[in-house]
């Protein structure tokens, strides 16, 4: 990637759970056990959700190329809910929460090696572990914008 280069990835599928887990998304650099990119926060899914949606929406910026590279990243995940559910205090809401580089509060660029092929990967981490509690992709979308 050179410098300025800027790439938009969305993600789409759908989640299950039972409970209110927490559900944080991150985006790595290298893999699934890469380098975080961007986190979210741990937003709080709703209880006994079937089915519902989720989507991730992230800007990738390249800031400085090379072995010693630097990515910008910012965006956002949401959790839309059944027609039965709370968020907070707002029936039918959807749990959100934004995503960037070195978390949610503080953006900064990360430091990667831009000089060889690596893979970008979505991941997600339940609060919770339980079978019910499941998360899968259907939608990908990564483009250039420059």
């Amino acid at each position: 990637m050179s410098d300025g280069r800027l790439l938009r990835l969305i993600a789409f599928g759908r989640h299950s759970t039972t409970g209110t887990p927490t559900l944080t998304f991150r985006l790595r650099w290298g893999g699934v056990s890469g380098t975080v990119l961007a986190a979210s926060g741990a937003m709080t899914a709703g209880s006994a959700v079937t089915n519902a949606i989720w989507k991730i929406e992230l800007w990738l910026q390249t800031r400085i190329n090379g072995a010693s590279g630097s990515l910008f990243v910012m965006g956002e995940a949401g959790l839309a809910e059944d027609a039965a559910s709370t968020v907070g205090s707002a029936t039918n809401a959807r749990a959100s929460d934004f995503m960037g580089s070195a978390g949610v509060a503080a953006p900064a660029a990360v430091t990667v090696d831009l000089t060889a092929d690596a893979a970008l990967s979505l991941s997600a981490q339940w609060g919770t572990a339980n079978a019910s509690n499941t998360l899968t992709g259907h939608i990908y979308f990564l483009a250039s914008m420059n």
